[in-house]
């Protein structure tokens, strides 16, 4: 094998940007980012769980009408539920982005210490 194909133990990997696809937190441990990681795990799971609540009492809700049709009220409202969707997306999509920009980061700096550049020059 060429020494230039093999694999540097050190380079980063966009792993962690697709473990922070998979579940928000994932990504930042691969990165050893310990911190970032139980937060954006606990922030995610902290809105993971009154989501699925409010889905649950909703379903329940909707199929307690299903059952019993005369004793229709009213829907069920969906507003709780689509604020926890909403703040869950918008912290998943903060988790992949801090993934990604200490990935690009990592890499530039990883790029600089293998070519032994000088830190005076633009790197873009």
């Amino acid at each position: 094998m060429n020494p230039r194909e093999a694999r540097d133990p050190t380079k980063p990997t966009r792993l962690a940007i697709t473990m922070s696809i998979v579940y928000p937190g994932l990504g930042q441990f691969i990165q050893r980012r310990y911190l970032p990681g139980v937060l954006f795990m606990l922030a995610a799971t902290s809105m993971l769980i009154p989501f699925i609540g409010s889905f649950v009492i909703i379903m329940i809700n909707l199929y307690g009408q299903w059952l019993t049709p005369e004793r229709f009220e009213s829907a069920p409202s969906f507003k709780p539920m689509l604020v926890w969707l909403f703040l869950l997306i918008f912290f998943y999509a903060a988790a992949v982005m801090d993934a990604s920009m200490a990935y690009h980061r990592q890499s530039r700096e990883w790029s600089l210490k293998t070519h032994r550049l000088p830190p005076d020059l633009p790197h873009n």
